[in-house]
């Protein structure tokens, strides 16, 4: 890990995103209710940590035994005023987290593995409701899972199942993939032979479906606040419309096989001009593709060999010449931000030791020119398989990535990108290539309300923290609760200056280690038999109810 001790504290603060994306009426306020985010663009107005920051990295292993294959990062909920918390929940593609985010710790409350019945195949899209209800989707049942949303301690749970199988195409590799909140409130979900289905919240009645005959989808998918969907295929990229019950075909494209979910660009006040959609192609040398997503502009010729509706196509080539027999470069995610574009070139979910190939490049759409216009390219800076998460007021890009040493070898670590000058600004170790606890495998990267990034691995939980040396982080010193010594080797007296309270202590997996109720004034914790490590220490005031949360750090 490697620390930077602040010059200055940087304000949280949110700043006002280009006027294109309209509220979500059943989306949670938070700035990640879905991993891709709202429209797919990938960005956030929380402030994300730079290197004028003392940077502490929580890493939490997942259970043994729940390791899954292909993680899809978090889903976070926002900032809790009351307790100073808020919770992300995530999955490694066979087990459902739940975590709470302290200002000062990152601990684990609740967990679903075996639980989920089936394979526990857990798809890599997924979502959360205004209620902060999550929808996953498992061995073709759509799941909903809740927890308590005033307590932001309480373990999730399954509230609800919708079994799909009957639906479920025989003999084939028939998978549910994604699922979308509509800006009606109702759920678009599809699956990987080319169901799709739209399926009341409230009731879980399946309200339409349509079946692409002998088509596959791949990616996620994405909506609009016209209650449009566009979904990928293997060949087509397609615009549905939900209106009056019924799904309908609006336009379809033939692009050939899409390398990225499509992002959605330019909101409802603009031009239909300036009003596209953007993909990735998978040929030989990647295009960047942008398409008018409404109706074209009647004086738009088109480009030689596309269809009229694309406008804008662009080489992604990183200044990399790449022979006709050379593995080309593909993007699972396109980074969105206004009407430019960053794409990375991925090596692959398993990046060998002796592979090191650099390369981000970002573009700007040129509505007047109707072209794009290359703004820079990074050579040097490694991400072989993450995804990317711009903060539009710290103006970083965030995502995993390696870097390579003078003697050769390779470390993952956090690196922060200017997003208007491609420097890199920030790159924090985690470890060896061959430690595959950090191999995020295609996981997406969210900013927390701390300034805090976060992240996981098939294997780990990540969040890089900001931490205050001097002044420290929380208001302790405006409660009457004392604990010391903290941290301690021994045992701990706490002393909380109220007649009677409840107090309760939980390791990192979110375990009771130690707890007792109605004491009176003051009591000794006895840590004898705790490994060294971070624990939770939770105070009720019972007069009050009020709860009062520590860190505690056992030597």
């Amino acid at each position: 890990m490697q620390s930077f001790v602040p010059i200055f504290s940087l304000l949280l603060f949110f700043t006002v995103l280009e006027a294109q994306i309209p509220p979500h009426p059943f989306a949670p306020a938070s700035s990640w209710p879905e991993g891709h985010g709202t429209y797919a663009q990938q960005n956030s107005p929380l402030p994300g940590p730079t290197e004028l920051d003392s940077i502490v990295v929580d890493t939490i292993n997942l259970p043994e035994g729940f390791t899954g294959f292909f993680p899809t990062g978090t889903i976070t909920t926002e900032l809790n005023p009351l307790t100073n918390t808020y919770n992300y929940w995530g999955t490694n593609g066979k087990a459902i987290y739940k975590v709470v985010c302290l200002q000062d710790s990152t601990v684990v409350i609740s967990e679903l593995g075996s639980a989920l019945g089936g394979n526990n195949f857990v798809s890599g899209y997924w979502l959360m409701d205004e209620a902060e209800r999550g929808y996953f989707l498992s061995d073709y049942k759509l799941l909903v899972l809740e927890d308590d949303p005033l307590d932001p301690y309480s373990p999730i749970a399954n509230a609800a199942v919708l079994d799909l199988s009957t639906y479920q195409i025989p003999d084939v590799n028939d998978d549910l993939w994604a699922v979308k909140l509509l800006y009606s409130g109702e759920l678009v979900i599809t699956s990987s032979r080319g169901n799709i289905f739209v399926v009341d919240r409230n009731t879980l009645d399946v309200l339409d479906h349509v079946l692409l005959a002998g088509d596959s989808l791949i990616n996620s998918m994405v909506v609009d606040e016209g209650n449009h969907v566009f979904i990928n295929t293997k060949q087509e990229l397609i615009k549905f419309r939900w209106r009056d019950g019924a799904l309908s075909e609006t336009w379809k494209v033939t692009l050939g096989e899409s390398g990225s979910t499509p992002s959605l660009v330019g909101g409802a006040q603009q031009r239909p001009e300036e009003r596209l959609i953007a993909v990735t192609d998978k040929s030989n040398v990647m295009n960047l593709v942008l398409l008018y997503r409404d109706s074209i502009p009647a004086d738009w010729a088109g480009l030689p060999n596309y269809p009229r509706r694309v406008a804008a196509v662009a080489p992604i080539d990183f200044n990399v010449e790449f022979p006709a027999f050379n593995v080309r470069p593909t993007q699972n995610s396109i980074l969105v931000e206004g009407h430019s574009f960053l794409l990375a070139r991925w090596d692959n979910l398993f990046p060998t030791a002796n592979a090191f190939k650099p390369g981000l490049e970002k573009w700007t759409w040129d509505p007047v020119a109707r072209r794009l216009v290359q703004d820079w390219v990074n050579e040097e800076v490694y991400l072989p398989n993450s995804m990317q998460a711009l903060s539009t007021s710290t103006g970083y890009v965030y995502a995993i990535g390696q870097t390579q040493r003078s003697s050769g070898e390779k470390y993952w670590c956090l690196k922060g990108v200017d997003w208007d000058s491609g420097e890199e600004r920030l790159s924090i170790d985690l470890g060896p290539h061959g430690d595959t606890r950090f191999n995020t495998k295609g996981s997406g990267i969210q900013i927390g309300p701390f300034g805090d990034v976060i992240t996981m691995s098939p294997e780990l939980i990540l969040r890089f923290r900001k931490f205050d040396p001097i002044v420290g982080v929380g208001a302790e010193a405006e409660s009457p609760l004392k604990l010391f010594p903290n941290p301690s080797a021994g045992p701990l007296f706490l002393d909380v200056g109220e007649a009677v309270f409840d107090v309760v202590v939980f390791d990192v997996r979110g375990r009771r280690v130690w707890g007792k109720d109605r004491v009176l004034y003051h009591c000794w914790i006895d840590t004898e038999g705790w490994s060294r490590g971070t624990y939770l220490l939770r105070v009720r005031l019972v007069r009050s109810g009020e709860w009062i949360t520590r860190t505690v750090v056992r030597h």
